[in-house]
């Protein structure tokens, strides 16, 4: 009997090929569920382009590399790629995907299948609608992001509305037309269910997850503290993610200045690069307890969340987070850490009514709340957090969730 083949698309993939500190997130991680632990056959279909590092990937670059054979089932589509976010060559890029995706997909044209299929982007969600439809494929959107609605969160909005129309139509259809949707966050379920007018029982709604990545590096905490020394009864605050326009850095400035002259002893450690880490070094420069050691091994930057006493998870305020629980969440709550965020939704309200943390509201709420914290607060709020991690969090019982959900409606179909 032929294996049924499950294949999962998304245009802009991490892989942890792509340099230091990159590894599977939502959709790798999936495809590694399914390559190791399914009959399923696995067909893992991305783009050649590296977003984050802005170089295309050549075959050599991701061959199976030890306990990554998961990477014999990638399939990477050529794209012109771009030198900038937000340069009009992105949505070129995005384009070219799509149309060759959709020459891809007509060899699959026989053969029944699962197209599961993250969104944004829009181009490539269009694309394994419109193939689903024609081949009798059943075709699973897993949403990620409010977009491009994410872009109109101010009143004055009326250019970007136009600006992004075909985005929207594009959109509307996908919504209206997949078979199955799902969502990290019921947020994000309802608003497609809204614009598609669905009523359909099969959308669900899957958190994101994270996978413990072994035994922890425990030479590596010593050697950042070697190198930025930190006294006795400091308390260790860490960061770990893009040091870009997504993360709140000015309120954590003005915050630190504060807790300076409260007398508060910390050290606050940033993981991580972007397009702002450049800024915010020189920003902070003049503040000794601050550092910024750049991007480090996953593996690495996880052991030293175990070493921290808080972690810190400093969103801009946006709608596009207001009912979303980031990755960032999950990974900081498997370090059974107490956790300190901006975001004021969902990720907030889970932290906090589990007691695994708070919720701060601005610089000097951040600095009283700091300075408040004693060891047995610490201690009891990453007990919560890893117990809530436990019970919510973990990718593996997530993925066979949604690999589960869609064999059931693919053979009903």
């Amino acid at each position: 009997m032929e294996k049924q083949s499950f294949l999962n698309i998304r245009c802009s993939e991490v892989l942890p090929t792509d340099g230091n500190g990159s590894r599977l997130l939502r959709s790798g991680l999936l495809s590694d569920y399914v390559y190791q632990q399914t009959d399923l056959d696995l067909d893992w279909v991305i783009s050649s382009f590296d977003h984050y590092h802005k170089y295309n990937r050549l075959n050599k670059d991701v061959e199976p590399k030890g306990n990554l054979e998961v990477y014999s089932r990638i399939t990477m589509l050529r794209s012109t790629g771009y030198s900038s976010n937000l340069s009009p060559m992105r949505f070129i890029d995005h384009l070219i995907y799509s149309i060759r995706l959709m020459l891809y997909l007509f060899k699959y044209r026989k053969n029944k299948s699962i197209l599961f299929c993250s969104y944004p982007t829009v181009d490539s969600s269009v694309v394994v609608v419109l193939m689903a439809k024609l081949f009798g494929h059943l075709s699973v959107i897993d949403i990620r992001d409010k977009w491009p609605d994410v872009f109109f969160d101010k009143k004055d909005n009326f250019i970007f509305k136009l600006i992004f129309l075909p985005y929207t139509i594009m959109r509307n259809y996908v919504f209206k037309n997949a078979d199955v949707v799902i969502a990290t966050n019921h947020e994000f379920l309802n608003w497609s269910k809204k614009i598609g007018y669905r009523t359909s029982a099969n959308d669900r709604v899957f958190p994101i997850g994270y996978k413990l990545l072994g035994d922890p590096s425990e030479s590596f905490y010593e050697n950042i503290i070697d190198k930025y020394p930190k006294s006795d009864g400091d308390l260790v605050i860490s960061y770990g993610g893009t040091i870009g326009r997504m993360f709140d850095f000015d309120t954590l400035h003005e915050a630190f200045e504060i807790l300076n002259e409260m007398g508060v002893n910390y050290k606050f450690y940033a993981f991580g690069d972007g397009d702002a880490i450049g800024h915010f070094r020189e920003k902070f420069a003049s503040n000794k307890n601050v550092y910024f050691p750049g991007r480090v091994d996953s593996k690495d930057l996880f052991s030293f969340f175990l070493k921290s006493d808080i972690l810190v998870a400093n969103y801009i305020q946006s709608s596009n987070f207001k009912e979303h629980i980031p990755n960032k969440i999950s990974e900081y709550l498997a370090a059974g850490k107490m956790v300190l965020t901006s975001l004021e939704g969902a990720a907030g309200k889970l932290i906090e009514s589990n007691d695994a943390g708070f919720i701060y509201r601005g610089a000097e709420d951040f600095a009283n709340k700091v300075g408040a914290i004693f060891t047995e607060d610490v201690d009891r709020a990453g007990k919560n957090a890893k117990e809530l991690f436990e019970n919510n969090f973990h990718i593996d019982s997530i993925n066979k969730k949604i690999v589960d959900h869609c064999l059931d409606v693919f053979n009903k179909k």
